[in-house]
């Protein structure tokens, strides 16, 4: 094969897997509190420093959602910020009574893990609300 068409061939086959790459699913970057979180379990794995880290990570995911709604709310209409809003006050309910059922479930248990399980479930609830939030605003923003 002669040195011009392997340059277009390479060409060709660079640009189709180029063009492959940009349609893919961006592969999500770790969030800073996510990052923030896995050194703070790191540095303690202890029932007690498990739980800090958990307690303080569900308090940092909830100013995050409040921002991440804040966010959301400026870029939505009148009708939007309605649906917005409906949509927030169910899921605090959901998270609430989701929140009791794993407390019951989790405090049934014996065994100092179980701590850490219901507050990892806490943690995760209010964590994917935020990151749902920021992905429809970053929908918004493109």
């Amino acid at each position: 094969m002669n040195s011009n068409k392997s340059v277009v061939l390479f060409a060709v086959g660079f640009l189709f897997f180029t063009s492959l790459v940009g349609y893919a699913p961006a592969q999500e970057s770790k969030h800073p509190l996510d990052v923030w979180f896995a050194n703070c379990v790191a540095q303690d794995d202890s029932t007690a420093g498990q739980r800090n880290c958990y307690g303080n990570a569900y308090g940092l995911w909830d100013k995050e959602l409040n921002l991440q709604y804040k966010n959301l709310m400026k870029r939505l209409d009148a009708n939007g910020q309605k649906v917005l809003k409906a949509s927030q006050a169910s899921w605090l309910k959901f998270r609430d009574a989701e929140s009791k059922l794993s407390d019951l479930i989790v405090n049934s248990r014996e065994g100092t893990m179980w701590l850490i399980v219901g507050d990892s479930d806490r943690m995760e609830l209010i964590r994917k609300r935020a990151l749902e939030l920021k992905r429809y605003r970053e929908i918004l923003d493109e």
